[in-house]
């Protein structure tokens, strides 16, 4: 009989691939998890005051996985979601993007990313298509957008996001019969839980928090 699942969310709000190296890593490789999720990119794509190029993301992502490997840990990377470009530039300035846009800079993480997936056999869970099932400016978006929230966000999973990414993880998790016994979550405010009740932590709305419910009814 499986343990309990232990969940732990170590998301930082703001962080890009480099800071979740840089101190999103030792805690959880402290933690021991049998499973490590990553869910990153959007800062390091989207986010002006934290860009980097989809190469230097990748060599980050590939220090993450030498060492979530080399305790033994199972690792499942996301792709990051998609965003509405409007919304976003509202509060970035375009001109901080140079020559790529944020679309194009995201293009060129997700590409990369898949790639270096195939290239480390590493089950990639791509996020977009199960987003763009709905408008994302829609009030049944899955994103907080004006339509849904008092927020002009465009960027963030709301409530049903959340909960589309837990359970298409869960999904994911029972199909290749992971251990589930510590599972750690790392990533920025998608992992962290932007605009949720129990914002970074494992519990209340974030994805980490339905995540180890499912999983939960699943042993039952």
């Amino acid at each position: 009989m499986q343990k309990e699942t232990e969940v732990r969310n170590f998301g930082i709000p703001g962080a890009n691939t480099a800071r979740i190296l840089r101190e999103e890593l030792t805690p959880a490789l402290k933690f021991r998890p049998t499973l490590t999720i990553l869910l990153a990119g959007t800062n390091d794509t989207c986010n002006s005051h934290a860009l980097i190029s989809a190469e230097e993301s990748c060599r980050n992502i590939r220090h993450i996985l030498e060492a979530v490997r080399g305790i033994g840990s199972e690792c499942v990377l996301m792709t990051p979601p998609p965003f509405c470009p409007e919304l976003l530039l509202e509060r970035h300035s375009p001109d901080a993007y140079g020559m790529l846009s944020p679309e194009r800079r995201m293009e060129e993480f997700r590409g990369a990313l898949t790639a270096l997936a195939a290239e480390w056999n590493v089950v990639l869970l791509d996020l977009v298509p199960f987003f763009l099932a709905r408008d994302l400016r829609a009030a049944d978006s899955f994103l907080t957008n004006p339509q849904n929230s008092p927020w002009r966000d465009g960027l963030h999973p709301n409530r049903e996001g959340y909960r589309l990414i837990a359970d298409r993880l869960a999904e994911t998790i029972a199909a290749h019969g992971w251990n589930c016994e510590r599972i750690a979550c790392l990533g920025d405010s998608i992992t962290y839980g932007q605009y949720m009740p129990g914002a970074g932590t494992a519990e209340g709305g974030t994805y980490p928090a339905i995540l180890k419910e499912r999983i939960r009814e699943a042993a039952l």
